[in-house]
């Protein structure tokens, strides 16, 4: 029994369906917490600066909150870490980026046994040229973020909830996994990515929440008229 329940749930459990799986279970998380109440939507989705405009985004400021929103921020204020962990995300990606380029130069047994669990089952692989080229990419924006913050941004005496951290250091060890797995374009006779497809899926639900968010946080910050006809991330769409 257990052998064929094993069995049933191999093609699940390739690499490039579990990282397309985490995609798309956080877009999904995501756009479960925009459907929340806008009182607990700006506790669950805020951070950093903007964390004090959650409790404006409802339009009810000084009213007593909900029962809900008094949870959502009972749970949001436990586990506070401050705002400059961000810094991990970063060391996470470049730590990853080096982590399988060693794998590749000396053809470690991590990065052949995914190959060949991938592979067996039937997957279209992309060409080294193509997983190269995205490794590539990939190395260089994860440097270039942990240099801006080691260097260039100021330090912040605001705080996150430390979810926010950790879901943040799993996006970062997913992607950095996927683009191995699948390389940088679709596999020879398909349209596109499935792998980077779903993280794209993922990102740009993760933003445009966000940027729903940070329109709010600038009116309340700077007046509606500052940011009244602005779009909020996509011109002419959203």
């Amino acid at each position: 029994m257990d052998s064929a329940l094993l069995q049933s749930l191999d093609p699940f459990l390739e690499p490039a369906r579990l990282c397309q799986a985490f995609f798309v279970l956080g877009a999904a998380a995501v756009l479960a917490v925009a459907a929340t109440p806008a009182s607990a939507r700006g506790l669950l989705t805020q951070y950093g600066a903007r964390d004090s405009a959650g409790s404006k985004d409802d339009g009810n400021e000084g009213s007593e909150p909900d029962s809900f929103t008094r949870f959502i921020r009972w749970i949001t204020s436990v586990g506070k870490v401050p705002h400059s962990w961000f810094v991990h995300f970063y060391i996470l990606s470049v730590s990853s980026s080096v982590f399988w380029a060693a794998q590749y130069l000396c053809r470690g047994s991590i990065m052949e046994g995914m190959a060949r669990y991938q592979t067996a089952r039937g997957s279209t692989s992309m060409t080294v040229n193509q997983v190269i080229l995205v490794w590539f990419l990939m190395a260089m924006q994860g440097t270039r973020r942990l240099y801006e913050c080691l260097f260039v941004m100021r330090a912040s005496s605001s705080g996150m909830w430390i979810v926010h951290w950790a879901l943040g250091c799993a996006y970062y060890l997913c992607i950095g996994i996927s683009v191995w797995i699948e390389g940088s374009a679709a596999p020879p006779g398909q349209v596109y990515n499935r792998t980077l497809l779903c993280g794209v899926l993922f990102v740009a639900i993760n933003l445009g929440v966000t940027a729903d968010g940070t329109k709010k946080w600038y009116a309340s910050k700077f007046g509606e008229v500052k940011v009244r006809g602005k779009w909020k991330m996509v011109p002419f769409v959203y």
